[in-house]
């Protein structure tokens, strides 16, 4: 059985999984907030635990390298790259019945600030859907950073100044890399500056940074969405804000907020990315989370059995395996 209750339980190896309530112990898939908690025990990739207890104190840790086999109560797994962020990992565990994965976040395709996303074939796969409707559809990554840099250079020769308002865990540290990689000059704020060095500490190399004090800056300017308001970024003048998410290509949703402009640069996968992915790995049934209702629909019509889970509700994986 597995139990969808702010997290994952699978009651059989006694393994939760991204649970949002505190646990004795628990597989973390990555650090953002969103998929963590303050657990006695961590289960992750070095570099997830290292950017945990940055953020959330002390932690016990049991730190598993990508493709580490470990035995868990009558099973056994292992953790792959997941392309998300630095140390970004799903979850492969099998027993004497059943392979099955869970992705947490992930994404296909190159990054320059982590692996990218493994493939694991197996009976069952639980997997994230966040952008799962074919209205997402991000153009090649390649084009869309061009586009961001010279955008930004074309502010900068205007003498005005681009705030890039990117999430302080991975995004942000994306966008350091893309605008160094073009010769930029960049300031970060401080929470974004120190979890950098974390990336650095881990060899990702993300070129030539600076932490803003509050006052003048040369270049771009890398905040939190969080700070656009403040007083020291609102008193800034001649500014031109940018976002980077893949919520962009809801033009309305931007612009309202006062955003000049947004670039596709996610750190998950748009529609056909989830698609080629479920293709790539062949299960035997989907469960999808985090995302549209309707992708479990669009997987159906494809040939797959797939069913959206329900909060609360728990799932016999014995019984969801069709006859092959």
């Amino acid at each position: 059985m597995i139990l969808h209750d702010k997290g994952l339980y699978y009651q059989g190896i006694d393994l939760w999984m991204d649970s949002k309530r505190i646990k004795p112990s628990c597989y973390i898939s990555h650090a953002h907030a969103d998929h963590t908690a303050k657990h006695k025990r961590i289960i992750c990739t070095p570099e997830t635990a290292a950017l945990t207890c940055h953020r959330l104190g002390n932690l016990g840790v049991n730190r598993v390298g990508y493709d580490q086999w470990v035995a868990s109560n009558g099973a056994r797994f292992k953790l792959f790259p997941a392309g998300h962020i630095l140390g970004s990992s799903q979850i492969l565990i099998e027993t004497d019945h059943i392979r099955l994965v869970y992705t947490g976040d992930f994404r296909l395709g190159h990054s320059r600030t982590c692996l990218p996303a493994g493939i694991e074939q197996c009976d069952i796969l639980v997997m994230e859907t966040t952008y799962g409707a074919p209205q997402y559809l991000f153009p090649r990554r390649e084009e869309t950073e061009r586009e961001f840099a010279a955008f930004v250079l074309e502010a900068i020769n205007n003498r005005r100044k681009p705030i890039v308002m990117a999430y302080t865990l991975g995004k942000a540290q994306e966008a350091i890399a893309i605008l160094a990689s073009f010769g930029i000059d960049v300031t970060v704020e401080r929470d974004i500056y120190r979890i950098a060095k974390i990336y650095e500490r881990f060899g990702i190399k993300l070129g030539k940074y600076s932490m803003f004090n509050g006052g003048p800056f040369e270049g771009a300017l890398i905040i939190p969405p969080h700070m656009k308001n403040f007083k020291n970024i609102a008193a800034i003048n001649n500014k031109v804000l940018i976002f980077l998410s893949g919520w962009g290509i809801d033009g309305g949703a931007w612009n309202f907020h006062g955003i000049d402009r947004a670039f596709l640069i996610s750190d998950h996968c748009d529609y056909e990315s989830l698609v080629k992915y479920v293709e790539q790995v062949n299960p035997k049934r989907i469960f999808t989370l985090h995302g549209f209702e309707g992708f479990a629909q669009e997987l159906r019509s494809l040939g797959y059995d797939a069913v959206t889970m329900k909060p609360g509700k728990e799932y016999n994986l014995s019984e969801s395996i069709r006859p092959s």
